[in-house]
């Protein structure tokens, strides 16, 4: 056998080690679905050994396989969004797959993918994060020849892994309701149809179904629509303090949002957790660093999940749909 750490090992090594056939190497190396989950765990974990990087021409060639997803996304740039992408590449990097990412950012953009031999169709499978295909291409037909999955959404015609944002806000909502003073809520302003996305407005509902129970209506003026950034959560809190009272509770529906509250908050000179409550969601690796109160979903499994569907289909499974709900809990800190 080749050293291991030689850069020229090949499919017999690989099949030595592992201690199966060649061919059943590559069947591995092809995602063909015959293959027991034990075996492929044992042929992946040979080459990870002996560092033997299959020809992926070879392979695509071979297979027909592009050996690529396309992963459609409003936007990139925000963490969310790059910890979703984690979580799809440590699932697909099982496979030997590899994403390719089309932001769509705007209307404009989107018109770019209604011709259906666009690149972005010439992948293996879809996989849509916070967007929903049926909007998107509601005056176009999409491409349905091959698997698609959504993350961060839901439908009842796709895989689809998702967070159940009106418990978020219920959850919330309820927590703010043991103290006393105003209630506000802020939300990220929405991208235009069909970019928009329903997780915002899903956080608000369930904000307002734990008021009602209290018996507390939710003002108009106290719901508060910003852009996506810390800026835009410090524009929200200036706003609040301008017209409201000490004793404040205010759900910001992201983390950024929050933080850029709780810096106004301090900057104000009032007390938090005594005389202003903030509540954030999403739970950033720093959001603990900042002692903010959040909502915390599990966002790189959503992307594992999502992957992991993504890629049983690709492989063959042709099973029902399937929907991943996961219940987002609440993290107590120091700003509520």
């Amino acid at each position: 056998m080749r050293n291991e750490n030689s850069s020229k090992n090949t499919i017999e090594d690989v099949a030595r080690l592992s201690g199966v056939s060649k061919s059943t190497v590559s069947r591995v190396l092809n995602n063909h679905p015959n293959v027991k989950e034990k075996t492929r765990r044992l042929v992946l974990r040979a080459m990870r050994q002996l560092n033997y990087k299959p020809n992926i021409h070879a392979r695509r060639f071979a297979s027909g396989n592009s050996y690529t997803i396309s992963v459609f996304l409003p936007e990139i740039g925000n963490q969310f969004y790059g910890r979703i992408l984690k979580g799809v590449e440590e699932e697909l990097d099982k496979y030997g797959y590899d994403p390719a990412l089309f932001p769509l950012l705007s209307r404009e953009r989107l018109k770019r993918f209604s011709n259906p031999n666009a690149a972005a169709y010439q992948s293996d499978g879809f996989l849509f994060v916070s967007l929903d295909p049926e909007k998107l291409y509601h005056l176009n037909p999409f491409p349905l020849s091959r698997p698609i999955v959504l993350a961060d959404g839901y439908s009842d015609k796709f895989d689809c892994v998702y967070v159940d944002n009106r418990l978020g806000g219920y959850l919330a909502g309820k927590y703010l309701c043991s103290f006393s003073g105003e209630f506000f809520i802020i939300l990220i302003r929405e991208f235009e149809f069909p970019l928009s996305t329903r997780v915002f407005l899903e956080r608000l509902d369930g904000f307002k179904t734990a008021l009602k129970e209290k018996g507390i209506k939710l003002p108009q003026r106290n719901i508060i629509s910003v852009d996506f950034s810390l800026g835009g959560g410090q524009i929200a809190a200036r706003d609040i303090l301008q017209t409201a009272g000490s004793s404040l509770n205010i759900f910001a529906t992201c983390d950024l949002l929050a933080l850029g509250v709780v810096e106004e908050i301090r900057r104000a000179g009032l007390s938090l957790k005594n005389e202003v409550r903030v509540i954030g969601f999403d739970d950033q690796p720093w959001a603990k660093d900042y002692g903010i109160t959040t909502l915390h979903q599990p966002i790189e499994e959503m992307g594992k999940m999502a992957a992991h569907f993504l890629m049983e289909r690709i492989r063959g499974y042709k099973g029902v749909t399937r929907a991943i709900s996961y219940k987002p809990e609440l993290i107590k800190r120091s700003s509520a």
